[in-house]
């Protein structure tokens, strides 16, 4: 919902995980990264034609 709401604009990793997670997930950037995975793999098996891109240590966003 995160991603969609931004309309493009990069989402840093530290927010996704404090949105999703709370402040349990502090310093787990790792849940996020399997997150994204997963659901790549589900929009993939989909067709969905959106993607979710990755700058490096920064966060994500969805491109077409």
């Amino acid at each position: 919902e995160e991603l969609i709401k931004a309309d493009g604009k990069l989402i840093p990793k530290e927010f996704l995980l404090s949105k999703i997670w709370g402040g349990e997930a502090y310093g787990e950037e790792n849940y996020i990264e399997v997150y994204m995975s997963r659901l790549r793999k589900t929009m993939k098996k989909l067709g969905v034609k959106t993607q979710i891109k990755t700058s490096r240590g920064l966060g994500y966003k969805l491109a077409s």
